[in-house]
């Protein structure tokens, strides 16, 4: 037994209401890859699987996480961010009660 994560991955189709999404799947920890961020062909080639670590790349637990993950490809930078407001109006209308 190792202390570290040895992964097995091989090539998965994997058909998510009528669209198939490709990506590798690794057996011993059932983690999907995103086939947006990683070059797949590389990980796992079709013919075989590898042992190729992957460090840096988002790894998922479940289908619906890597299809959710897979919907952000599709957002613009812009729509991604969150602005907050801080709402001056209430201290003020405060302060003139007060008085």
């Amino acid at each position: 037994m190792s202390l570290f994560w040895e992964p097995k991955w091989r090539r998965v189709s994997l058909n998510v209401d009528g669209v198939v999404i490709e990506t590798c799947l690794d057996t011993s920890t059932s983690l999907l890859l995103c086939p947006v961020c990683v070059r797949i062909n590389e990980v796992c080639p079709e013919v075989e699987g590898s042992f190729r670590q992957v460090v840096d790349k988002p790894l998922f637990f479940s289908i619906t996480d890597l299809v959710n993950h897979l919907r952000s490809h599709t957002i613009s930078g812009e729509a991604k961010r969150i602005v907050v407001k801080k709402e001056e109006e209430e201290e003020s209308v405060e302060e003139e009660e007060e008085d």
